[in-house]
């Protein structure tokens, strides 16, 4: 039997194939939700929407005034607690977010086989939390999925690493035929879309100041959608009642599908997340990346994503550049990793493993 462990929206988003894949091979497995996203919008409006099934398991760690510490502590408590009792042959974690380093501390320190999905990506950067969390997944994992060949590269002499692809690739091309279906309707009109919530652009009011402050030069160029994380609200609330808000929409977190015919319609696409630079790529929207360093260099390389960091000469010559047309071409779906066939073949290398087992 798998654990399978998800806690946030990435979690979800790289779980949801993964979990038909499972159900298609007949391979049994226990889905555990540690509740790290607590906003019902963050949560529950996704697992509609990727179709997913209830969990077995809550660990309800969804307080938000928890510091990253006691959080993760209160994830390992309770999930060892769990996988004790169903004894799996392999517990999954994904990505790099707090709770699947809790979920593989706990899972490791209990005696069980961690299965990293999404290992070995590195954007050299120490100071981003989800870079520390990668490093130590990675180290605690028995099993390594790589969803680049960069990545692969990295641990080339690692026995138990395997060169899977990007399984959120898997999904978008499973949302997008219901995105293309005659029922949905896109967004109309020309527009950007903005998204932040990484701690080294949120927390630092001073510099979320400076950002907002080049978000009202672009939106004068271009309206701005701006669909607000939670942990991000508090400071957009505050910036925005001192300057303004310009041409930009601040609207709250917006369900899977309706985010996706967004991005999908976008003249461009500015953040700091990791996932939409992988899924704007694919579909051939330009895209900022609002930080200095990548995990996803295949995006660079070969896709629509360029980084400009907080630097605001940089971010409004890009988007001059945009609203000329003058951008580089996507050449990303040309990849092997970007195949949309991760999910089949982690499945198929678990069935290997747990025979082993």
């Amino acid at each position: 039997m798998i654990c399978l462990c998800v806690g946030t929206r990435p979690n979800f988003i790289k779980a949801a194939p993964l979990i038909r894949e499972l159900v298609k091979q007949g391979i049994p497995y226990k889905l555990v939700h540690t509740g790290q996203h607590y906003d019902r919008n963050m949560s529950e409006y996704f697992f509609n929407d990727l179709e997913l099934p209830k969990p077995d398991y809550t660990l309800q760690c969804d307080n938000p005034n928890q510091s990253t510490v006691g959080r993760i502590a209160d994830i390992m408590t309770k999930l060892r607690g769990y996988i004790v009792q169903i004894k799996p042959s392999i517990v999954i974690v994904l990505g790099d977010v707090d709770s699947s380093l809790a979920c593989a501390l706990a899972a490791n320190k209990a005696g069980f086989r961690v299965a990293h999905v999404e290992a070995g990506e590195r954007c050299d950067d120490k100071t981003m939390p989800e870079e520390i969390n990668r490093i130590l997944i990675d180290e605690l994992s028995d099993i390594l999925f790589f969803a680049s060949e960069q990545a692969y590269d990295r641990f080339l002499r690692n026995d138990n690493g395997h060169f899977v692809g990007n399984i959120m690739i898997d999904q978008l091309q499973y949302d997008l035929k219901i995105i293309n279906g005659e029922a949905w309707r896109p967004a109309s009109g020309i527009y950007s879309i903005l998204t932040l919530h990484r701690q080294n652009n949120v927390d630092n009011f001073e510099k979320f100041v400076k950002i907002y402050q080049t978000m009202l030069k672009v939106s004068e160029k271009i309206p701005i959608n701006f669909p607000v994380h939670p942990r991000t609200m508090p400071q957009v609330k505050k910036v925005a009642n001192i300057y303004g808000v310009g041409n930009i929409l601040i609207v709250p977190p917006m369900s899977r599908l309706d985010f996706l015919a967004l991005v999908a319609n976008a003249k461009f696409v500015m953040t700091d997340s990791g996932g939409l630079q992988v899924e704007t790529s694919y579909l051939n929207v330009p895209c900022l990346t609002l930080r200095e360093q990548t995990e996803w260099i295949d995006t660079l390389r070969w896709g629509s994503n360029v980084l400009t960091g907080i630097f605001e000469d940089d971010i409004l010559k890009c988007v001059n550049q945009i609203i000329k047309g003058d951008w580089k071409q996507s050449k990303i779906k040309d990849e092997p990793a970007y195949s949309g066939h991760a999910a089949e073949r982690i499945v198929e290398i678990l069935k290997r493993e747990i025979i082993k087992s």
